[in-house]
């Protein structure tokens, strides 16, 4: 009985050893930053044409993202393509303006899109399973 006792107690140290060790990465893992972002865009946005998109990006601490762009319908499908996309912008903490390409995609079915901003952990622009860090309408696409 003893021996059980002690093999129990042995148990229980390796159990508490554990979950000291787990509470400590808990404590030392660094909180991710938070980032917004607003976007501009000419109005006159057209299938077939390329045009700058000017994003204004906050950060509450320097970390490295992706500059994407997302095209979607009504049903939410995404007809942009990734040309010009920025896979890895380094941002400082506080403000900084990025711009980046966008080409309006031909063959559009007639509806309006929405043209959103999108910023990604760097190089993961619609990586599966991944959330973008901020995203935000840029403007409308109305095909007739």
């Amino acid at each position: 009985m003893v021996a059980a006792i002690g093999g129990l107690l042995v148990g229980i140290a390796a159990v508490a050893g554990v979950l000291v060790t787990m509470l400590a990465n808990l404590h030392h893992e660094t909180p991710r930053p938070s980032v917004a972002v607003t976007c501009t865009a000419p109005t006159n946005l057209r299938p077939g044409r390329t045009v700058t998109l000017v994003y204004n990006i906050s950060a509450t601490k320097p970390v490295k993202v992706g500059l994407g762009a997302g095209l979607y319908d009504p049903d939410g499908s995404d007809y942009s393509d990734g040309s010009g996309d920025v896979d890895e912008y380094a941002l400082g903490a506080g403000r900084v303006t990025a711009s980046r390409p966008f080409t309006v995609p031909t063959g559009l079915d007639r509806g309006r899109y929405e043209l959103v901003a999108e910023i990604w952990p760097a190089n993961n622009i619609g990586a599966e399973g991944v959330d973008t860090l901020a995203d935000q309408p840029c403007g409308y696409i109305d095909i007739p």
